[in-house]
Order: structure tokens, then C-alpha cells, then sequence
């Protein structure tokens, strides 16, 4: 509710019919990202008012706003090695990684190294399901900033690389 009431301040009206649900989940509800997602939305034509109306013409993907990659680049920078290939390896798996698949692809030391880095940072999240331990970036723009900066050689790499680990441990 409080990201729908933001929303409607910054559009000086009613939200077009999924745009809240879309900055909810994108912007994990910082007002700070929810400002900048808006921002840039409306910049690059993905919402647009005509006729007194907002209509959203955006598509899923659309690029993180140089304000927040800028300031999630400044904090990934302060990661240790270990961690950020911890968290690039989480952000190629997609949603969320079990512990047992990093464990496959990283060293023992640079897995939990970096993984406590990470969950001390409050930058990845840790469940447990069906008795597996899981982790997952602990904010969606943070994943994809992180996924992003990886070239697109690489990225294409650690995806072969996880299906592999996947087929060979399966």
C-alpha cells in the first residue's frame, strides 16, 4: 500500500493496472528505488499520460536506472572476492541457489567466506527448503545489478556451468 500511495504522489494520479505490482517486486519497497524505477520509466517512454491517464508500455527487463546501478556497483565494490563470486553465482542461478550447487562450483573456504560476508551484510538471504539450504540475493535490483555487470561471455559461461553442475549432481 505504501508503495501504491508513492506511486500516485510522483504520477500525480492513478497508477496504470500493474505498475505498483511490478515496482513492488522490482524495487523490494524502497522508496529511494520505487522513485528512481518511476523516474526512469517515465524518461525512457515506459509510462506514459495521455489524455490525463497513465498508461505503462514497459517490458519486463527494463534496464536498472543509473542512479540505483551506480549505487549498487559502489557496494558491491566493497565485497571481498570471495563474496562477490558467491553473489554473482546466486545471480545467474536466478531466484534463489541451494547451498550443494555453490558447494560444487566453488572452493570450500571461498563458498563459506563468502557467504558469511554476505549474510552479515544483509545482502543474501538464507532458507531451508525440503531440507536444503538455500540463499537468495536479498534485494531483486541487487541480483540484477550484480548479473549485469558480469560480461556477457561470462554470464553465458556460469549458466552452461550451473547446468552442468546441475546434470552432473542431479
Amino acid at each position: 500500500p505504501a508503495v501504491g500511495r508513492l506511486i500516485a504522489e510522483l504520477l500525480e494520479g492513478q497508477a496504470p493496472a500493474g505498475l505498483v505490482e511490478m515496482l513492488v517486486e522490482r524495487s523490494g519497497g524502497v522508496p529511494l528505488f520505487v522513485r528512481a524505477l518511476v523516474g526512469s520509466l517515465a524518461d525512457t517512454g515506459g509510462l506514459r499520460r495521455e489524455d490525463g491517464r497513465w498508461s505503462m508500455t514497459a517490458q519486463p527487463g527494463e534496464p536498472v536506472p543509473a542512479a540505483v546501478t551506480d549505487l549498487l556497483e559502489t557496494r558491491i565494490a566493497t565485497l571481498s572476492e570471495n563474496a562477490c563470486a558467491v553473489l554473482e553465482l546466486i545471480a545467474v542461478c536466478g531466484e534463489r541457489a541451494e547451498h550443494a550447487l555453490l558447494r560444487w562450483m566453488l572452493t570450500p573456504q571461498g563458498l563459506v567466506a563468502g557467504i558469511t560476508e554476505l549474510h552479515r551484510a544483509h545482502l543474501v538471504d538464507e532458507e531451508v527448503s525440503e531440507g536444503a539450504v538455500c540463499y537468495r540475493v536479498s534485494h531483486p535490483l541487487l541480483a540484477e545489478v550484480s548479473y549485469q555487470r558480469l560480461p556477457l561471455v561470462v554470464r553465458r559461461r556460469r549458466h552452461a556451468d550451473v547446468a552442468a553442475a546441475i546434470r552432473e549432481h542431479a
